[in-house]
């Protein structure tokens, strides 16, 4: 049952870097970096955006099999995106 862990561990990672990246590129266009560099950076960046959303993405499809066999899957995800919306 803690299949969706891993995923939301590298996840986790993944937007610490994205953090970090997006401080390198604030200081790199504070100090005046190259056009090519910000560029690169902000390439890393986006690079990292989608592995964040493809662990999320791996995690969900975890917890949704591990729902399918509830009589009321549909009420139990609306019901989870409710309550992360909320939050």
């Amino acid at each position: 049952m803690s299949e969706h862990k891993a995923p939301t561990e590298r996840a986790t990672a993944a937007l610490l870097e994205i953090i970090s990246i997006s401080q390198h590129y604030q200081a790199a266009i504070i100090r005046g970096g190259s056009a090519g560099e910000v560029t690169a950076i902000r390439g890393k960046a986006h690079d990292m955006l989608d592995a964040f959303l493809d662990q999320k993405s791996e995690a969900a499809t975890v917890v949704r099999a591990m729902i399918a066999g509830h009589p009321d899957v549909d009420g139990l995800a609306q019901e989870g995106a409710r309550r992360l919306l909320d939050e």
